[in-house]
């Protein structure tokens, strides 16, 4: 198939930074092995009403409660008990715990015994007196699952050990049956989680209940150190490569704008590792008064970081180093080229082509460095980069090595190399460059680095990048932004891209994705872009160009990490069905016997 060819009027000029040593390229896998944790979300996670909500519903499950049968001593001693358990768990997780959840607590434990009191009102059933052992019966087993969840020890699981204890005898003196059936609940619970942290230690040689602790606490209260450092017990240690294309004024030699391209992956999910590593450089460069692109390279889940920490040490010293060195090479126009349903959005920078690669029609997902290894030895000096711009509802295949995808855009890449050697090259360019915080409402749609649009204008020919600060976007939104911008402030081409975030990935219950472009709608994408765009075109000023390519030693994943964690949620999750019975279900059995 013929590639399809667009290219406009260029120019800019370089400065470069080698590094010391050649990155050592990592052995990537399938991107769609490793969901990692989204099962543990999808399934764990969900949302809880509104407090006030959740307010009127608890207010209005007690209330049944009570009323069904005011006379009743055992009514007030059952509500006694599981407002015990609220305080017990308020005073060892208050910050896991807030009010909020504890309410959910409240109506959780009475929710299934209220229903049932209810039901034998309506039909004149004898047992309204089995639902206070309900009630306490599920009450205790939702205080030692949360508890344990949580990762308690010490003095505290003492604590919560006395309090089950005296509950199992306020049972036993209401039905001393009963009381079999909750000392039978708390050993079941407990050989799960027994099994868990066997589980944990044969794989991440941890307790497994260390693990689920680690992520309920990033969840409930964004605690990131109790997960990274088991994620860095089973990473690795690896030379990562951060390239920089830095403009700097003409007039006054201060850098105004920077596009970087960190070798990280931006994962694995919340604020973990190195999720946040676009907003991290954004608002380190942005401390010195330079804006900045963050473009996704080609990498995956292998080259998650594991310590957030090590990553924003690691991106100051980077930040300061781009800013403080400076050595010159040449640019060459930017120019597009299609081939099959692939597209290529090309900077050749001296005899490097940088590449930001997406799909015409269908969707795609990561990119590998696999790939990059494999491009750099079949192709040549061509930088992939994954605009990551490409989703559609109902395939996105990983780009691996041999298959269809990766022949296609082997031979695109070849006819781009071929291309850019007739490319002339440039010393200057104007450039302008601006960000736009956005509100997201609540859509999880973008993330705090919010749509930096970037413009470069050579002899009266404008381009545009664009970078969304989200996990993806729709291809047809992407489609229908660019033709709309393209139309209306007379650009030779643009190139949308998202930075792959993950801090929005794992925040929203039941979902594993924040597409921009589900929940927003086109318009608005498009007044926000139209705005941000006609910041950078007020901002033009004529800018010399540097390349920095900086490498750095960061603990990451890697494969094998990847596959330990895959092992253990993918055994791990299936403990969820017999959790639940036993929480939920089993306190029900003393309705057998009245």
């Amino acid at each position: 198939m013929a590639p399809s060819l667009h290219t406009g009027q260029t120019v800019i000029y370089s400065f470069t930074v080698l590094p010391h040593t050649v990155m050592s390229l990592s052995h990537i896998g399938r991107a769609s092995d490793i969901r990692l944790f989204i099962e543990y979300y999808k399934s764990f996670i969900f949302s809880l009403p509104k407090t006030s909500y959740l307010a009127i519903l608890m207010v209005a499950v007690i209330s049944i409660f009570i009323i069904i049968a005011p006379l009743d001593p055992w009514t007030y001693i059952t509500l006694f008990t599981i407002l015990t358990h609220t305080v017990v768990l308020y005073t060892i997780q208050r910050k896991l715990m807030p009010v909020r959840r504890l309410m959910g607590f409240v109506v959780f434990a009475m929710g299934s015994s209220v229903f049932i009191r209810a039901l034998s009102t309506l039909l004149g059933l004898p047992i309204i007196f089995s639902t206070n052992i309900i009630a306490i019966l599920t009450s205790i087993n939702l205080l030692y699952t949360v508890s344990r969840g949580c990762g308690l020890g010490g003095g505290k699981t003492l604590v919560v050990g006395f309090v089950c204890a005296g509950s199992l005898l306020v049972v036993f003196t209401i039905a001393p049956l009963a009381t079999i059936i909750g000392m039978s609940s708390i050993l079941l619970l407990s050989i799960i989680f027994r099994y868990l942290n066997i589980l944990g230690l044969n794989i991440l040689k941890t307790e497994g209940i260390k693990a689920i602790s680690g992520f309920v606490r990033l969840i409930l209260a964004n605690e990131v150190e109790p997960l990274e450092s088991i994620l860095s017990s089973i990473g690795i240690d690896k030379r990562i490569e951060f390239r920089f294309l830095l403009f700097r004024n003409i007039a006054d030699n201060n850098p105004k704008a920077v596009i970087a391209i960190p070798g990280l992956h931006p994962g694995p999910f919340r604020s973990i590792g190195s999720s946040r590593i676009s907003n991290m450089l954004i608002e380190e460069f942005e401390r010195y008064g330079v804006a900045c692109v963050v473009l996704h390279s080609a990498s995956s889940h292998e080259l998650d970081a594991t310590n957030s920490r090590q990553v924003k040490n690691i991106i100051m010293d980077s930040v300061n180093r781009v800013l403080s060195l400076s050595r010159g090479i040449r640019i060459s126009p930017p120019f597009r080229l299609d081939y099959d349903d692939f597209t290529s959005f090309n900077l050749v920078i001296d005899d490097v082509v940088y590449s930001m690669i997406s799909r015409i029609s269908h969707g795609m997902d990561d990119i590998s460095y696999k790939v990059q290894e494999r491009v750099l030895h079949d192709v040549g000096n061509v930088v992939i980069i994954d605009s990551h711009s490409s989703y559609v509802d109902n395939h996105n295949p990983v780009l691996e090595l041999d298959s269809d995808l990766y022949i296609k855009m082997k031979h695109m890449l070849r006819n781009v190399l071929q291309i850019s050697g007739t490319m002339r090259k440039y010393d200057i360019v104007d450039v302008g460059c601006s960000r736009l915080r956005v509100s997201d409402k609540g859509n999880y749609e973008l993330g705090s680095g919010g749509i930096v649009a970037m413009v470069l204008r050579f002899n009266g020919d404008s381009f545009s990048i664009f970078s969304f600060d989200s996990n993806n976007i729709l291809l047809h939104t992407r489609k229908r932004l660019a033709e709309r911008l393209m139309k209306e402030f007379n650009l030779n081409d643009i190139e949308i891209t998202t930075t792959d975030t993950h801090s929005i990935v794992g925040v929203r219950a039941k979902e594993e994705y924040s597409v921009l472009g589900r929940r927003m709608k086109i318009e608005e994408l498009y007044k926000l872009s139209r705005e941000v765009l006609s910041r950078s075109l007020g901002q033009m000023s004529r800018c010399s160009v540097e390349e920095h390519i900086i490498e750095s030693c960061l603990r990451v994943l890697g494969e094998e990490g990847l596959e330990k964690l895959r092992m253990f949620v993918s055994r791990s999750v299936r403990v969820i069905k017999p959790l639940i019975i036993i929480i939920f279900a089993f306190p029900l059995l003393p309705l057998l016997f009245r």
